[in-house]
């Protein structure tokens, strides 16, 4: 029988690598089909090959806490039912996608989409027709917001009328022909 190193702790750095011969962090966890770090129990519920998992398994909450200086400034944290991103510091929360960002929660709760500095509690921003649209899927209507060039528009994006209503009563209706009833 051939034997395989499992645990390799370097002695020049002192980096400890588990199922790789020479690791090149503090601490590398390799596997070839599925690599798990398991906190707090000793099983994952993940049982899909091919990925690498970090699992924190809290009896009644997992928390993954970030801390610079040690001083706490993030939390990824679910109670079971919710789950939260806390930013402890005075900055912003942002997501991105393809190396680019694409939501911004600035430190006052503004939201932006499009822009890194929303001026609006909820801003849209692109340079080629930004828009808002809220569809209603079990009868197909689509309304939106739009800034097109150097107009604004409201309207709807499907065959139904645009009404306007203040405190919950129907003021005016703009039909499909054009038509204002008031």
């Amino acid at each position: 029988t051939t034997e395989t190193t499992r645990l390799r702790i370097a002695k020049d750095t002192g980096n400890i690598g588990i199922g790789v011969s020479s690791p090149g962090g503090d601490l590398v966890v390799s596997s070839s089909t599925k690599t798990d770090l398991l906190v707090g129990g000793n099983s994952s519920v993940f049982s899909d090959n091919g990925r690498s998992n970090v699992e924190i398994n809290g009896s009644g909450t997992s928390t993954l806490s970030m801390t610079i200086g040690g001083a706490a400034k993030g939390l990824l944290y679910h109670d079971g039912t919710d789950s939260y991103f806390r930013n402890y510091a005075n900055g912003y929360f942002a997501i991105y996608t393809n190396n680019t960002e694409r939501v911004r929660v600035d430190n006052s709760g503004k939201v932006g989409i499009g822009t890194d500095n929303p001026a609006y509690k909820l801003e849209v921003a692109d340079a080629t027709n930004p828009q808002i649209a809220v569809t209603d899927t079990t009868n197909t209507v689509t309304t939106m917001l739009r800034a097109l060039d150097d107009q604004g528009y409201v309207g709807t994006q499907t065959d139904h009328p645009l009404r306007l209503v203040t405190d919950g009563t129907i003021r005016a209706t703009l039909d499909t022909s054009g038509n204002v009833g008031i």
